[in-house]
């Protein structure tokens, strides 16, 4: 049984009683505790029946089930409505009520857009000990929005916050610490002040800290024994599209006993039209290949499509939209359509999508040929990391094409690769070895390359065996 201790306060001739400590799933109404009705549909209707009796807790839960996307499983959104209810707490002193009117007003979200004073209502809230507040303002520091960009303030505002209590505020100092944003990384101290928020209900929360454990950090396993998957769900089930995203990709790639494609399907399915991206990649790749749902190669080039056209730079959007184009993977085969797709990629920044590029100027593929510029897209793309780019880097400098001969510049690119578990860096290397091409021709050491080319998959180091 929880025991509630009260401390009267004498202010002014007035006799205050203090606020009783509550569970999370419970409200505190005068000097006791009410349990909240476990039927989260009947949240909205518990919480305003107690604000018009004066609760201000309860103004602000009822404000923030209607102003919040997630809850929209619970209650049908309703911003202006949770703009007057914030407003009803902060004229009667409630800070995070304060705080939160200030975050609609700068958003406009509900109510009329007023970034100058939404601002000072946020300022002054967290001035006041608004956990939710300091969070918030934690987190216009943090990315430069409405103020001048300042990490080291964010940080501190989220660790007042969340010595607070506020979910959010240890949720993104958690955060900071994970990426050593203003403070040394520590990935054991941030999946520790991750795991409250998860503990809470916070979704995100779940999906970062089953991250850690596919990364190998983790809380102490006697408090935490949850697995990865069980957190990703958590995540998922709590309206996370990064945890369906995180789920998903685990049962399309995870071993073959516990592979489920469909389930798969489904999860980045969700996730991709709530706006996770790279949900919509592995739903592409699903549909590509038909696992589990039969083939579909207009519905996986549709998604290639929209991926390389909202976020170019990354998730292999273009790179593989092109390699659809390319390979008539699908679809019909299309060199030219390959090389724009590869192009919208790399200039975005993309470095795989600039190795294919190279490739279409060296070999003339859908472009005209330019070994020259070719060359010098698989220098950029190689010094990014990019190892097929190193090795065809490496194929340029051994016929001296688009660039001066240089055998033993080849072989340390494919020394490179070939450590970097590309195959064909190690069937190439192999070559070098057994024809004495920029290095000692030794049989020996192209046998074992080849060997291990083979391996790999490399079917052109089999037939050399």
């Amino acid at each position: 049984m929880r025991v509630l201790i009260f401390c009267t306060v004498i202010l002014g001739g007035i006799t205050a009683i203090a606020q009783p400590v509550c569970k999370t799933s419970q409200l505190p109404v005068n000097t006791k505790c009410i349990d909240v009705p476990s039927d989260s549909t009947k949240w909205l209707s518990f919480y305003e029946h107690h604000c018009n009796r004066g609760t201000i807790e309860a103004c602000r839960r009822a404000g923030d089930l209607l102003s919040t996307p997630e809850n929209a499983r619970i209650v049908t959104a309703n911003p202006g409505r949770a703009a007057e209810l914030f407003r009803r707490g902060c004229d009667k002193g409630d800070a995070d009520c304060c705080g939160n009117l200030g975050w609609m007003l700068i958003e406009g979200h509900g109510i009329e857009r007023d970034e100058e004073q939404g601002l000072k209502l946020i300022e002054s809230a967290c001035g006041r000990g608004g956990a939710t507040a300091c969070s918030t303002l934690g987190y216009f520091y943090d990315h430069g929005q409405y103020v001048e960009q300042n990490v080291t303030r964010a940080n501190e505002l989220f660790e007042r916050s969340c010595r607070a209590h506020d979910r959010n505020g240890c949720f993104n100092l958690g955060m900071a610490y994970f990426n050593g944003r203003g403070v040394p990384r520590d990935l054991v101290h941030a999946a520790d002040l991750v795991r409250t928020p998860c503990d809470e209900g916070l979704a995100k929360a779940c999906t970062t800290l089953g991250s850690t454990q596919i990364d190998g950090v983790a809380p102490d396993a006697e408090h935490w024994p949850h697995t990865a998957v069980e957190l990703f769900r958590r995540g998922c089930s709590g309206g996370d599209p990064s945890g369906c995203y995180m789920l998903g990709t685990w049962y399309l790639y995870t071993s073959n006993d516990k592979r489920d494609y469909k389930y798969a399907a489904s999860l980045l399915e969700s996730a991709c039209k709530s706006g996770e991206i790279r949900s919509c990649h592995g739903l592409a790749v699903i549909y590509r290949d038909g696992l589990g749902v039969p083939r579909d190669g207009q519905r996986a080039l549709t998604l290639f499509g929209e991926m390389c056209e909202k976020n170019p730079a990354s998730d292999d959007g273009c790179v593989d939209l092109g390699a659809m184009y390319r390979d008539g993977l699908g679809v019909k085969a299309d060199a030219a359509l390959a090389v724009k797709a590869y192009r919208r990629g790399c200039d975005a920044g993309d470095m795989s999508s600039c190795n294919e590029l190279g490739s279409g100027y060296y070999f003339g593929r859908g472009i005209e040929r330019d070994p020259s510029r070719g060359v010098e897209l698989f220098r950029r793309a190689c010094s990014a990391g990019i190892l097929a780019s190193c090795t065809n880097l490496g194929v340029a400098l051994i016929e001296g094409s688009g660039t001066k001969r240089d055998e033993a510049g080849a072989v340390a690119l494919f020394e490179r690769t070939c450590k970097g578990k590309h195959q064909n860096g190690c069937k190439l290397l192999a070559d070098c070895y057994a024809q004495g091409l920029g290095v000692a021709k030794d049989v020996t050491r192209a046998k074992a390359l080849y060997r291990e080319a083979c391996n790999k998959g490399n079917l052109g180091a089999c037939h050399a065996l």
